[in-house]
């Protein structure tokens, strides 16, 4: 009853219209039809030469708006050995702040014969390159940097055209909704709606992720300085014969736990030895 209301409401809104109704799944497969239609006409201006003035209008493809569409996740793995950890770790920060970046993580650790920080740095895009070799500066020696490029812009545009899909299919159900007239129609279309709203969430959510990776690029520096021997502090002589003796009244407590737990059965083989003894002696006596 309700899908055919659907179903039914969905030909009188498209009646005064010039093109034939359609169903919800129909305007969908559309709308994405369309978005790939313009996509491929933006490729295929990509490759057409022009010159750009003030006649162009304003959806032409310029190599402005194409740079735009192109989205690259950078990434660099950088480990380097630096002088004096102390200043090369308050250079660094400087650094962060200069650029605009932040530290998203910092792992450190001393062994006793070097110290060393693991960073994650999240710089924008426009100064990574930049960032990358003013943190280099502070290296005494390098032992590796690796820098990555990912490629996400055919990834970007397919979740793009499917959250404008999903936010036309959503206005064609609050359409609807209007023109329902029972509680059945309203919860059906209701549902509809909650199904659509979520995957409109997720897909969203999934756009700003990847935003967010694509505006903000990630450097994982690792930096250390060997020093000379210097063990971490052991305990001495007396600080052993401390912890012995400590573990030994320790011993003595759990022990008088102990005992405290099993004196029922301690009664018991007291009470058997003595009459068994009492039974021995009755037992020398009979015999005179």
């Amino acid at each position: 009853m309700a899908l055919a209301f659907i179903v039914v409401l969905c030909f009188m809104g498209c009646k005064g219209e010039s093109f034939p109704p359609l169903t919800f799944e129909e305007s969908a497969k559309r709308q994405a039809t369309q978005v790939k239609t313009f996509e491929a006409e933006d490729k295929a201006g990509i490759g057409t030469t022009s010159t750009a003035d003030e006649s162009a209008p304003s959806g032409a493809v310029t190599p402005e708006n194409v740079e735009n569409k192109v989205k690259l996740i950078k990434t660099a793995q950088i480990r380097c050995q630096v002088k004096d950890y102390k200043s090369s770790r308050a250079a660094i920060g400087k650094m962060v702040e200069r650029y605009g970046a932040y530290i998203a993580s910092e792992n450190e650790t001393n062994t006793g014969y070097s110290v060393e920080n693991n960073i994650s740095i999240r710089v924008r895009c426009a100064q990574f390159d930049e960032l990358v070799e003013q943190l280099l500066s502070e290296a005494s020696y390098l032992n590796y940097r690796n820098i990555n490029l990912q490629d996400i812009t055919e990834e970007f545009v397919d979740i793009e055209a499917r959250l404008d899909t999903k936010r036309e299919v959503e206005k064609r159900y609050f359409g609807i909704l209007k023109q329902a007239k029972t509680i059945e129609d309203i919860l059906a279309v209701e549902g509809e709606l909650r199904v659509i709203r979520e995957e409109i969430e997720a897909t969203a959510g999934r756009l700003r992720y990847i935003s967010d990776r694509v505006d903000f690029s990630t450097i994982n520096l690792a930096i250390y300085q060997t020093v000379e021997g210097k063990p971490a502090p052991g305990m001495g002589f007396f600080g052993k014969i401390a912890r012995a003796l400590r573990g030994g009244w320790r011993g003595i407590l759990g022990f008088i736990i102990a005992l405290a737990y099993i004196w029922p059965i301690i009664l018991v083989i007291a009470a058997i030895i003595v009459l068994i003894k009492i039974a021995r002696r009755r037992g020398k006596g009979r015999q005179q």
